[in-house]
């Protein structure tokens, strides 16, 4: 209940505080990473180092140690403080490891008992009497921790913990003053107090363990290579909850590992935005927490390893270049029957993968590989004239692009981030905007910002777009424009595919405020305000847009287009073969979501 401290007499409020000696790792370390920053509680000394050397931005803190105090008979007693320590931001944290398996002891010394400086009467202690001869700070450290970690808990974040038996430890909470020991209430609290809705568990020791998630995952090869030297002190049976006249498990616990019938070592607890993992003891646990976190947890969760240079993400059907999943299904055709021709298929997809490089290096590069990119790109789509003024004079603070046509001269600058951009760095074009109408002695200069935002994040996954509302109004309002890469590589297959034409992308690039590009010769239906059967049938309204069974229509799946088929139309629960005006019943060939939008074809 009580630790060194010299600001507040209150018993509760001294036992609020924490002491905040910060060591996160300096960003001159090798390969630092300033995210995911990470709080290591009583996690041994040479795995800390590990993680330090692995580039990860870490504090390393604990609960306290346990306290040999010498109770050596009846009249002994000894006052004790909690010496926890913990980040004083710890809410600012996104993932927090606690090793409960780490007990280590320490000698009683009087000076670190007392407070420092104490105002007032009263110095608040715990008091340690015969025959107690060990004081453990760890339950009332993990009870203030607790309080702690609940603003944490209710973002993206991890919990990683280490169970150890469920140990209850009793406190004789009071103060010492001018008169002699004044004692409080005896408190009772547990070393799992930091964490809400604990499942009931049991403390059973044993070592016959088996991996039950069978999902084929990296977490699940991680948790096989070391199952078989893992050692559990503790078991956990599933939650329930009603539902209805019957109890049925909670589906957001996942059990990781077991050792008999709802008997978990290991599981996954999922909340709203915090994911809880606990694990049994491992042997190799320097060995699985380094390959938890640079193989395993970045892929799982890549929002909260921004810094992961793995893209591993590329290899997903969704960022496929151009060719790529026709190639790849010739070779999974072919199996092992031809190897020639398995071999002469995977050189033609190097071949392939070299031709659409830099639609891959629109989603990860920055400086002047992203620009160069960006470059290629423009020409592709028909600029002819495009200079990169980085290569043209690098000496000098400009624009990344110029491109000129007959009519107007555009300004782009490029800027490849990690996280998402600052109002100025979405304003600074504006001032190159400016100095070139200012040179032309005309107004026929327009402004683009173009950003490969959270690069090591899979662009479906990052925030699209990435500028908030007042980012796009002060756009608007400067006669500029704001665009992301990610948008750049959608917008190449939906010019491939003929949604798009070259020519209207080129006319987008002018665009103010959040550049957009709209399928061509299309018009867009009201958005659905009923979806049924699975996704197949919307309710729409027509407001003078004829339609007919057969007719292709675009889908707009959040920038990515693709034709679907009309199967059928309904206009008061009757079938039609067209339809113009009013609510209207509309099966299609492709199921669709909330979020996806109609056009249709001009004239189709």
């Amino acid at each position: 209940m009580f630790r060194k401290s010299a600001k507040k007499e209150n018993p509760r409020e001294v036992l609020a505080e924490s002491k905040t000696q910060s060591n996160e790792d300096e960003s001159s370390q090798p390969h630092f990473q300033a995210r995911p920053r990470i709080c290591l509680i009583d996690v041994e000394e040479k795995i800390c180092e590990s993680f330090r050397s692995s580039g990860f931005n870490c504090f390393v803190g604990t609960l306290g140690s346990i306290v040999e105090v010498p109770n050596q008979d009846r009249r002994d007693a000894h006052p004790c403080l909690v010496t926890y320590k913990f980040p004083q931001n710890i809410h600012e944290y996104e993932i927090v490891i606690i090793d409960l398996q780490n007990k280590t002891r320490i000698p009683y010394r009087p000076q670190d008992h007392q407070h420092s400086g104490l105002r007032g009467q009263k110095q608040p202690i715990f008091l340690s009497s015969f025959p107690e001869t060990l004081f453990d700070p760890r339950a009332f450290s993990s009870l203030i921790l607790g309080k702690n970690l609940s603003a944490l808990l209710q973002g993206e974040s991890l919990l990683i913990v280490f169970a150890a038996e469920n140990e209850a430890v009793e406190y004789f909470p009071g103060y010492i003053t001018a008169n002699g020991f004044e004692k409080l209430n005896t408190e009772i609290h547990g070393i799992y107090d930091f964490i809400h809705d604990l499942p009931a568990n049991e403390n059973i020791a044993g070592e016959d363990t088996k991996v039950v998630i069978d999902d084929h995952t990296d977490l699940e090869r991680l948790l096989q290579a070391h199952n078989s030297e893992s050692t559990y002190q503790i078991i956990f049976h599933h939650p329930t909850h009603w539902d209805g006249n019957r109890r049925i498990k909670i589906p957001s616990f996942i059990p990781l590992i077991a050792s008999g019938k709802d008997q978990v070592v290991s599981f996954k607890y999922e909340l709203k935005y915090n994911r809880t993992f606990f694990f049994p003891r491992i042997m190799r646990k320097e060995e699985f927490l380094i390959d938890l976190f640079q193989k395993v947890l970045p892929r799982l969760f890549p929002k909260l390893f921004p810094y992961s240079t793995a893209f591993r993400w590329l290899k997903d059907q969704l960022y496929h270049l151009p060719n790529e999943g026709a190639l790849q299904q010739e070779i999974t055709l072919l199996q092992v029957e031809d190897e020639q021709k398995t071999k002469e298929i995977e050189g033609r997809i190097l071949t392939n993968q070299k031709r659409y490089k830099f639609l891959h290096d629109l989603l990860i590069e920055s400086d002047g590989k992203l620009v160069k990119t960006v470059e290629v790109y423009f020409k592709w789509i028909g600029f002819e004239n495009v200079i990169n003024m980085d290569e043209t004079d690098p000496e000098i603070l400009q624009e990344d692009l110029q491109v000129e046509t007959n009519m107007e001269l555009l300004v782009i600058e490029v800027k490849g981030i990690g996280g998402t951009s600052t109002d100025s760095e979405c304003s600074q074009i504006n001032k190159i905007k400016y100095r070139r109408a200012k040179e032309r002695r005309s107004f026929d200069v327009y402004a683009l910002y173009l950003v490969n935002h959270q690069r090591f994040v899979p662009p479906k996954q990052r925030t699209n777009p990435p500028f908030n509302k007042t980012q796009i109004q002060d756009a608007e309002n400067d006669e500029r424009g704001l665009l992301s890469t990610y948008d750049l590589f959608k917008l190449y297959f939906n010019i491939e595919a003929g949604f798009v034409t070259k020519e209207d992308a080129r006319k987008a690039m002018f665009q103010n405020g959040l550049v957009r590009f709209l399928p061509s010769s299309a018009v867009k239906v009201q958005p659905p305000y009923e979806i049924h059967h699975n996704g197949y049938v919307v309710i729409v309204e027509l407001r003078g847009i004829l339609i007919t069974t057969g007719e292709a229509v675009i889908l707009d799946e959040d920038g990515l287009y693709k034709s679907s088929i009309i199967k059928e139309i309904q206009i008061d629960g009757k079938t039609v073969d067209v339809a113009e005006c009013g609510e209207v019943g509309i099966r299609l060939e492709d199921k669709i979501t909330k979020r996806t939008q109609l056009w249709l074809k001009v004239g189709s």
